[in-house]
């Protein structure tokens, strides 16, 4: 007898919001047309539900090709995509950052270097809160979203983006920066959908009034041109962008913002298009010698992006896997 078809992500989670509302696993199962037996055993292990190994081709990666990037990797800091173009592999760059998921043996783990805010019971309670009312979101809301941020860029390297290749048998390797700090930009933008903001510098000290001459400046005819009127504005919980100069701001200029669970970075996907930039404006180990040099560069790359990239991002299927992830963390931090 043919198994049956395994859970979508959006019928995933459609029963882990359905599961917290209470309801017994027959009316989840009817609420979603499928079977109980399916929506039991995803309830039993959601994380390892559809994970178990099927038959199928050989690994494209042997033995000797899994010698050959651990080799490789030891001798620098290079990106996954790196090392797979030096040694011509026949794989995509996540089977060569997967390596140490997959394989214990190999006494190395392409790890990041973070610095995370603590996520404390109330913000982990608002992040499920946030998940649950959005996780049912269509394309038209979410294409109706515009994302914004700032990050800072410093000339040898991005604040939060990088990553190395880390020998488990050896010390943590520290990220060095230039004695006494060196030059940097704080940069804000938007996107959505439809299209992106061109990059604009925050100068000096930010306040709630500088903030709104950008909001001015920038977000509303960017709003205007790719969504008319009909479009809400995301941010973070940072002071200047809920003080009550802010939000007197928003309120005399009919801007609708969308309620934000705060250090949520990991929910919004302009944090994934800012990786990106960074990946390619510092590829190749680049560094820069002043502020303008790295802004050109920067504005060169992110006019460059392919527009299918916001698509991705900002598609239903993309959002609705974040709201699932923080579900089935229980509102904790995700890998996004």
């Amino acid at each position: 007898m043919p198994k049956g078809k395994q859970l979508t992500d959006v019928e995933k989670g459609q029963i882990l919001v359905l599961h917290n509302g209470c309801l017994s696993v027959r009316e989840i199962a009817e609420s979603i047309n499928r079977s109980k037996t399916v929506v039991h055993n995803f309830m039993k292990n959601p994380q390892a539900y559809g994970s178990k190994k099927r038959s199928g081709m050989p690994p494209k990666l042997t033995p000797g090709l899994k010698r050959r990037v651990i080799r490789e990797a030891s001798k620098r800091e290079k990106s996954a995509n790196q090392i797979r173009k030096a040694l011509d592999l026949p794989v995509h760059r996540s089977h060569v950052q997967a390596l140490s998921r997959k394989d214990t043996n190999l006494n190395i783990k392409y790890t990041k270097f973070i610095s995370a805010l603590v996520l404390t019971p109330m913000h982990m309670q608002q992040r499920l809160d946030w998940a649950k009312n959005h996780v049912t979101w269509d394309d038209e809301k979410w294409n109706k979203i515009i994302f914004s941020d700032e990050k800072k860029f410093n000339l040898d390297g991005p604040d939060g983006c990088h990553y190395y290749w880390h020998e488990l048998r050896k010390e943590k390797k520290v990220l060095s920066r230039r004695h006494q700090g060196c030059d940097s930009l704080m940069i804000w933008s938007c996107f959505s959908y439809y299209g992106r903001k061109n990059l604009v510098i925050m100068y000096g000290k930010q306040d709630s009034a500088k903030y709104c001459e950008i909001l001015k400046d920038d977000l509303l005819p960017f709003a205007g041109e790719t969504h008319g009127e009909n479009w809400t504005y995301q941010q973070d919980n940072a002071s200047i962008n809920r003080s009550f100069y802010t939000k007197k701001w928003f309120t005399d200029n009919g801007v609708a913002v969308l309620p934000w669970p705060s250090r949520s970075p990991d929910l919004n996907p302009i944090e994934n298009l800012w990786r990106i930039l960074a990946r390619s404006v510092y590829g190749n180990e680049r560094q820069y010698q002043d502020s303008v040099e790295l802004f050109e560069a920067s504005v060169d790359c992110w006019q460059n992006f392919d527009h299918s990239i916001l698509e991705n991002l900002v598609g239903l299927m993309q959002m609705q896997r974040r709201c699932i992830a923080v579900l089935q963390k229980n509102g904790d931090r995700t890998s996004y």
